[in-house]
């Protein structure tokens, strides 16, 4: 069991941390939201699986292939740090979509990433 703390060293404790928060808000890192959580879930387990996963091919017109594109800035733009692609931006929002589509059931039954939001 671990020794029990002053109130001195939980403040100093305290103020250190919140130098570090305000040191990594300097450097652009900040929070991220429920819906940005199962973004990342979502890439890294795809990217964990990427060697037994199939590769699907299929044509978009230029215009949809920009729209991608810019989601996948945004997303990148939103978690400083991570490079999303055009492929990280059609799996989420194929997912995002299906999400929405699907029951809790069947979620449940694919193995799907579900994250509640309040």
């Amino acid at each position: 069991m671990s020794p029990a703390l002053g109130l001195e060293a939980l403040l100093a404790a305290q103020a250190e941390l919140e130098r570090e928060l305000v040191a990594l808000k300097a450097q652009g890192v900040r929070p991220i939201e429920a819906h940005e959580l199962e973004e990342l879930l979502t890439m890294v387990k795809a990217k964990a699986s990427e060697g037994g996963t199939p590769v699907v091919a299929f044509r978009l017109d230029a215009e949809l292939l920009e729209r991608l594109q810019a989601h996948a800035e945004r997303m990148s733009k939103a978690m400083p740090g991570v490079q999303f692609s055009r492929t990280d931006a059609v799996r989420a929002l194929l997912l995002k979509a299906l999400e929405a589509e699907e029951s809790p059931k069947d979620r449940k039954r694919y193995g799907g990433v579900h994250v509640s939001r309040p």
